[in-house]
């Protein structure tokens, strides 16, 4: 019977720590958009939004002509991004506000299935407030935000595609796959 009430314990602290987390994210991506909609656009953010006004063919002679060296992941996810009914400010960083709430969770799932849920709280909280404190690097419509969302991604996959149960390697791989790709299309830093 302890056994019992134990396992429901356990069941009713990680739904509570779910609930903590997706708080805890939603808290970060309204403080993000604010703080993003209160700051003007910086000299190499000005380069990205020029890239980004362009169609994506002439993106992508951009891309050939030398005039940015990043791959064109943050120029296409922002060209999206200013379509939606949002100030400049705030439609060029969208994705990678985006991609680092995502690195945030990311961390959360990862350490939670290796430690518990309330461990990847911690964790993903202790990456948020860095990243709230960090002059804005992750929140800027520059690659960074980008590049670490697709890295989270292929940590959950790798952890997936390791996992015993077979039947969620298939899915951990592509997880892998498409982070690995996305984090080599988002910045060159990637490579290393």
């Amino acid at each position: 019977e302890l056994q019992a009430h134990r396992a429901t314990n356990v069941k009713y602290l990680v739904k509570r720590f779910r609930w903590l987390g997706a708080a805890l994210l939603a808290i970060y991506l309204v403080w993000a958009v604010q703080a993003a909609s209160h700051r003007r656009l910086w000299y190499d953010e000005l380069y990205t939004l020029a890239i980004a006004r362009q169609d994506p063919a002439n993106i992508w002679r951009a891309e050939t002509a030398g005039f940015e060296f990043n791959p064109p992941m943050v120029y296409l996810l922002s060209w999206v991004a200013l379509h939606l009914p949002f100030a400049e400010e705030i439609s060029a960083r969208i994705a990678p506000i985006a991609g680092f709430a995502f690195f945030a969770f990311s961390l959360i799932v990862f350490v939670g299935r290796r430690l518990g849920y309330p461990y990847g709280l911690i964790a993903g909280s202790v990456v948020l407030l860095i990243g709230t404190n960090t002059e804005f690097t992750l929140l800027e419509a520059r690659p960074y935000g980008i590049l670490v969302g697709f890295v989270g991604l292929a940590l959950i996959g790798w952890q997936a595609a390791a996992d015993e149960e077979q039947s969620w390697r298939r899915f951990g791989l592509a997880g892998v796959a498409i982070g690995l790709a996305g984090a080599l299309a988002s910045h060159v830093f990637a490579l290393l």
